[in-house]
């Protein structure tokens, strides 16, 4: 049996990890040393396996995804971007913030490299306005408060 290709594997992450919140497809999946980029971490990377998984599984606890749908998956050698979009319920406070309960509708795109059978890197570029608006309250100053002002003349 041939060994899964980097499209396979993220293929598998993006489906089975995130879109079922499945902590043994992270286990398998994810290399120990990983540096993830995303939004739900707006102040610095993730880094590291253990890491990523407590901060999506707590994600995934308080926003768990209803469908999801892989439109695109394109590959460049180890490099692959995986275009989706999921339905997520906000079932559960989050961050402070009170679950609404609602169907929020989630786009996003990751780019994942893969190396000796493990993704080793992941940059997440989404456009979840709904996600964003309800989440302001907890995120204006995570994301604002990094940014630095320009001294007036």
């Amino acid at each position: 049996m041939s060994s899964p290709t980097p499209r396979d594997i993220a293929e598998t992450f993006i489906r089975d990890g995130l879109g079922k919140a499945d902590a043994a497809v992270f286990d398998a999946l994810i290399a120990a040393d990983i540096v993830v980029e995303t939004g739900l971490s707006p102040v610095e990377p993730i880094r590291g396996r253990d890491a990523y998984k407590a901060v999506f599984m707590e994600f995934a606890a308080s926003w768990p995804v209803r469908d999801l749908t892989i439109h695109r998956i394109d590959v460049a050698g180890n490099t692959v971007m995986v275009e989706f979009t999921a339905t997520a319920e906000f079932a559960r406070d989050y961050y402070g913030v009170a679950a609404t309960h609602q169907l929020v509708p989630m786009r996003e795109i990751h780019r994942l490299d893969v190396s000796d059978g493990r993704i080793v890197r992941s940059v997440v570029a989404a456009v979840n306005l709904p996600f964003e608006f309800i989440m302001y309250p907890a995120l204006k100053d995570a994301v604002l408060g990094q940014l630095q002002s320009v001294a007036k003349p």
